[in-house]
């Protein structure tokens, strides 16, 4: 280092590679087929993300570990929106990340999960009640919160779960995430986070 460098504070620049960016979750647009690619957080958040090629909106949610797919809501707005399902990683074991299915109908003592959910806060326990005798499916797994009923378990969540649970399976399970509310989706939907006693 010469006179000139010990003057003006010359630092060598560090030979240490900057940490890689979190790897995207790739898949293609149902509508269009285009390539897109979300973070973690993005789908974590169930945000909601615009294909460039053909401009539909893509609502993201996680789930327990499973293929891509992707499905239409029925009509009930000029804007054309597409949920897609992306398959989060949860390592070994059952699945942490749950998502909710029903919560817009109607529970048998007349209560409406709703307005269950709407005085429902992030962090909110949540208990899971196995329903085998369920006319639709037998692997059912109703889900409690607050007051009552908030929905059912996605039938691919319920799948992996139901015989967990019928061999004692249990955890601390809570209300990770509470989304919709809003003029375009106005319906309330819940994201739950269970940490399993192993």
């Amino acid at each position: 280092m010469g006179f000139l460098d010990r003057l003006f504070g010359y630092r060598p620049q560090s030979t240490v590679d900057p940490p890689e960016a979190p790897a995207p979750h790739e898949f293609n647009c149902p509508s269009c087929g285009k390539l897109l690619s979300v973070t973690t957080e993005q789908v974590v958040a169930c945000d909601t993300v615009e294909c460039p090629g053909c401009r539909v909106g893509i609502e993201l949610h996680p789930v327990s570990p499973k293929p891509i797919r992707a499905r239409k809501p029925r009509k009930r707005a000029a804007k054309r929106t597409i949920t897609i399902t992306i398959s989060r990683p949860d390592g070994e074991g059952p699945p942490s990340w749950l998502s909710i299915r029903g919560e817009s109908f109607r529970n048998s003592d007349g209560s409406e999960r709703q307005e269950l959910i709407a005085g429902c806060e992030i962090g909110d326990p949540v208990e899971l009640v196995r329903e085998p005798g369920n006319r639709h499916d037998g692997n059912a797994v109703a889900v409690l919160a607050g007051a009552g009923q908030i929905g059912y378990l996605s039938r691919a969540d319920a799948a992996i779960l139901a015989p967990l649970l019928d061999d004692g399976l249990d955890g601390d399970i809570r209300i990770a995430r509470i989304h919709g509310g809003t003029t375009d989706k106005p319906s309330l939907g819940v994201i739950v986070e269970a940490e399993w006693d192993t």
